[in-house]
């Protein structure tokens, strides 16, 4: 069949196969050679403007499909006729010039990164199955090892097209319709009418609804139902299924991406944002009646918990946490909670402490290695009680007191430093609580 209608690929002097990046190379070296300012033949003009509609076309991805497959657009009733009398000629493989049952028109993406800018072009034509495979695999590892660097672009580029390619390429369907079409007269013509049936069926797969496939289609069914009326059908395997090894090898990459992306998400989860897997309890298996032993209590696993009893998050330094109430707020005595000697943040609540109540003072959080002042602190009784975040423990120190004790022209306030932990000889001692005695 022609693959050169208009002399396009003549002109520019590249092959039908011929790369995106080719044709745009040729044409630089042939408007140079035809240009009328150097070209002193009388048809130099004439041919510098097919030159240029033959660029215009062919670095054009839709262009060129539609002008490879043009000798396609014909008129089917007279194919028809014509088929019947003499052998339909045949398409043939653009790179392999094989003929096979299923030739498609397949266009793979290419993306190269430069230090200015990121370049996308395209490697198409009618391929057979195995010819696609290989111009997948090609343009597809262009892409992987020079398409991804240059930003903004590359990687959104790049991306585009290695799923392009691994998922078979761009195939226009309309066109594909046609190549089938006529492959299907092909083989019914030179006497292979079962063939030629299984390759119409898949012709009339392709087709649509759309108006310009009307004559196709009835091209296809008039082969159909007249040519191999009375033949077995036979069933014609798709070679351009999609799980082939050609997916797998391109996939491949895009797998390791995903699994390692997923892995370095599940690492930087806190170990308390992760699932912990249950283990599901022992079957219960019916026993004489006895008296039952005291059932082992099961120790809980404490886990550090990503906010604070009202459900706001930690902040990230010493500070009041939000939304907890303040009070006692209108004395001068001061309580520094000092936190440095130890390698766990804690959670912390001042409370006061009455004949026979306690009351909420101040909630406040304080990092390892950190210390935290409260102020305005009237005079009073209280106690400090605390959670170790790291291991949950909960404890409370011994009732302590503020006062404030006016003079004739002074006034003594009290400035008090705690350190959470326990010294030999030091005045702070505490006692294990409940969570009850922590709310």
């Amino acid at each position: 069949m022609p693959v050169d209608p208009k002399q396009y690929y003549a002109v520019l002097g590249v092959a039908a196969s011929a790369s995106a990046t080719d044709i745009k190379r040729a044409f630089r070296r042939r408007a140079i050679e035809l240009h009328p300012d150097t070209n002193k033949s009388p048809h130099a003009a004439e041919m510098f403007l097919l030159l240029k509609e033959a660029y215009e076309t062919l670095s054009n991805v839709s262009r060129r499909a539609v002008y490879d497959t043009s000798d396609l657009a014909v008129d089917w009733e007279d194919a028809d006729a014509d088929a019947q009398e003499s052998e339909t000629e045949p398409i043939v493989c653009s790179a392999c010039n094989k003929i096979t049952a299923q030739p498609r028109y397949v266009i793979f993406l290419k993306v190269k990164s430069y230090v200015v800018g990121t370049a996308r072009t395209a490697t198409q034509g009618i391929f057979c199955s195995e010819c696609a495979a290989k111009a997948a695999l090609r343009a597809t590892l262009t892409t992987w090892m020079l398409g991804w660097w240059a930003l903004p672009f590359g990687p959104l580029y790049a991306a585009h097209a290695v799923i392009r390619n691994t998922w078979g390429g761009i195939k226009p369907k309309a066109i594909n319709a046609r190549i089938a079409a006529r492959q299907a007269w092909y083989f019914a013509s030179v006497g292979q009418p079962e063939l030629a049936r299984a390759i119409a069926a898949d012709a009339l797969r392709l087709t649509s609804d759309d108006p310009s496939d009307s004559a196709v289609k009835a091209s296809v069914l008039r082969l159909l139902d007249v040519n191999v009326r009375g033949k077995p059908s036979r069933h014609l395997r798709n070679s351009w299924r999609l799980l082939r090894r050609p997916f797998f090898i391109q996939a491949a990459p895009l797998l390791v991406i995903v699994a390692v992306g997923t892995s370095a998400v599940w690492l930087r989860l806190p170990s308390a944002a992760r699932p912990v897997p249950v283990t599901p309890p022992a079957p219960v298996t019916s026993v004489a009646p006895t008296t039952p032993p005291e059932a082992p209590q099961l120790a809980v696993r404490y886990r550090r918990p990503p906010q604070a009893d009202n459900g706001v998050p930690w902040p990230t330094i010493s500070g009041y946490v939000p939304g907890y109430p303040r009070r006692s707020m209108g004395g001068l005595s001061t309580l520094t909670v000092d936190n440095s000697q130890n390698d766990s943040d804690v959670f912390a609540k001042l409370f006061t402490i009455g004949p026979s109540s306690r009351v909420l003072a101040r909630a406040f959080f304080v990092p390892a290695g950190s210390q935290f002042t409260i102020e305005s602190l009237e005079r009073g009784r209280y106690d400090l009680r605390y959670r170790n975040l790291s291991s949950g423990a909960l404890v409370k120190s011994d009732p302590f007191e503020f006062a404030e004790i006016s003079g004739e022209d002074s006034l003594k306030v009290t400035t008090m430093k705690l350190t959470l932990y326990k010294v030999a000889g030091g005045s702070l001692r505490t006692q294990s609580i409940s969570d009850e005695e922590f709310e």
